[in-house]
């Protein structure tokens, strides 16, 4: 059985610049800085993955900072192959998707590991469940049935272990539910996926690069959760 380690982060780094002004270049000097710490980079372009940490890093000198993708060689999914890389405290560089399916296992390596996540440019903090993920006919049978209730927070529970498993038409919505990023309203008509807080507290550092901050889904997320934030700032910060 999983042993589940837990974070308590409670302030989170922010670089604010527009884009084209260098965060990525900082973010990379950053790490090159500090080679023995244990990353994990989260970038929304999938087709950065392969080949940014190494252009990046090149621009240093030699520090020994290597990143690894999780291709899905040898695994069932890239998501699996992550999970692996976590779980031996590897450097890692996925999508935002990959990293938002990460659930417990993955938060318990980041907070075993002491990982310090780099968000570049900031996620999808709330949107709402798409049909194509769950119908809303389905919706009210999961319902009626038991199968799903809402806490006092909103937060979906999934109590059903009969329902949901394997490749079932539920499959998605269940590990949603166990990861801890459905929620929906009290009579089961409205659902929308959040980040799980505590992906964002697992880790020992959380540096997101964004654009704008102030008024945005971002910092509403944040404030609701009881994280606070303070700029990035590291000696050689350009």
């Amino acid at each position: 059985m999983l042993k589940v380690v837990t974070g308590n982060l409670k302030e989170i780094e922010l670089l604010v610049a527009m884009c084209g002004t260098g965060k990525s270049y900082n973010l990379f000097k950053f790490i090159a800085s500090q080679p023995t710490e244990r990353y994990l980079y989260v970038t929304p372009m999938l087709s950065e993955v392969s080949t940014r940490p190494a252009e990046e890093l090149a621009k240093f000198d030699e520090c020994g900072v290597v990143f690894e993708e999780p291709t899905g060689e040898g695994f069932r999914t890239k998501g699996d192959h992550l999970l692996g890389l976590l779980a031996e405290g590897r450097n890692a560089i996925c999508t935002h998707a990959l990293y938002l399916g990460l659930g417990m296992p993955g938060q318990t390596s980041i907070a075993r590991f002491g990982y310090t996540t780099i968000l570049d440019e900031e996620l999808g903090m709330i949107e709402p469940l798409k049909d194509t993920q769950l119908a809303k006919e389905d919706r009210r049978v999961l319902v009626q049935e038991k199968v799903i209730t809402t806490d006092a927070d909103g937060k979906v529970v999934w109590n059903n272990e009969a329902w949901g498993g394997g490749d079932s038409a539920f499959a998605e919505v269940r590990k949603m539910a166990e990861d801890g990023s459905l929620y929906s309203t009290q009579d089961g008509t409205f659902f929308n996926v959040q980040l799980p807080i505590e992906l964002v507290t697992a880790s020992k550092r959380v540096i997101i690069a964004t654009y704008m901050f102030e008024d945005s889904v971002l910092e509403a997320f944040l404030k609701i959760k009881g994280i606070t934030h303070k700029p990035f700032k590291f000696d050689g910060l350009q």
